[in-house]
């Protein structure tokens, strides 16, 4: 198929117009700067490790973590979650009460939550995720969700959509699917703590 042009007597001449627009683009989770382009970063440094033969490594880009093998003393690459009292404790007893420690081996790490980023307005703070079934920032108890997962784009999407379907559906998803999670919610004594059966299983 050709393209149709105008007849070479009635062709404008040639002139390059260059339109100057104030533009802004969102194309989702994987567009937001510069937290979510941190799950693609892993990916592909984890993919690109492994081609060149690296059999051990662990990989921190925006606090999320990608781990594979074992160090040379033999050991996995342990991490300890972000747990939002430990933000208050600041190295406490309490705050080392509340740390949970996971052996990254094969397994991505992501974490999405609001105890870190919000907005306030007035006398209320709002979070910065959005439900899009409402178009409204979430209202729920939830501070923070924390997925396992082997792939990092997956553990990175996951916590976000859980994050928004709050901790009654989400920790149910998260058993239909045996997700690997951490729930974190807001009461009025401080966080409670929800593991999902997967969770508890890789932890016992």
């Amino acid at each position: 198929m050709t393209r149709p042009t105008d007849p070479p007597a009635k062709r404008a001449p040639s002139v390059l117009v260059r339109h100057q627009l104030a533009l802004s683009l969102q194309f989702g989770t994987l567009a937001q700067a510069p937290l979510h382009r941190s799950a693609l970063l892993r990916h592909q440094v984890a993919r690109w490790l492994q081609s060149q033969g690296v059999v051990s490594y662990l990989i921190e880009v925006g606090g999320e973590l990608r781990g594979y093998g074992i160090k040379q003393d033999q050991q996995p690459w342990w991490v300890e979650l972000e747990h939002p009292a430990t933000l208050a404790a600041q190295g406490s007893a309490a705050a080392n009460d509340s740390s949970t420690i996971l052996a990254l081996h094969g397994w991505s790490i992501a974490t999405s939550g609001d105890y870190r980023q919000q907005i306030q307005l007035g006398d209320r703070n709002f979070s910065h995720s959005i439900d899009p079934r409402s178009g409204y920032p979430l209202t729920h108890s939830l501070a923070s969700v924390t997925v396992l997962h082997a792939e990092c784009m997956v553990a990175d999407a996951l916590a976000t959509a859980l994050m928004v379907m709050g901790l009654k559906q989400g920790m149910a998803y998260a058993e239909e699917w045996r997700l690997a999670c951490r729930f974190i919610s807001k009461t009025k004594d401080g966080y409670r703590e929800s593991m999902s059966p997967a969770m508890r299983l890789m932890l016992s």
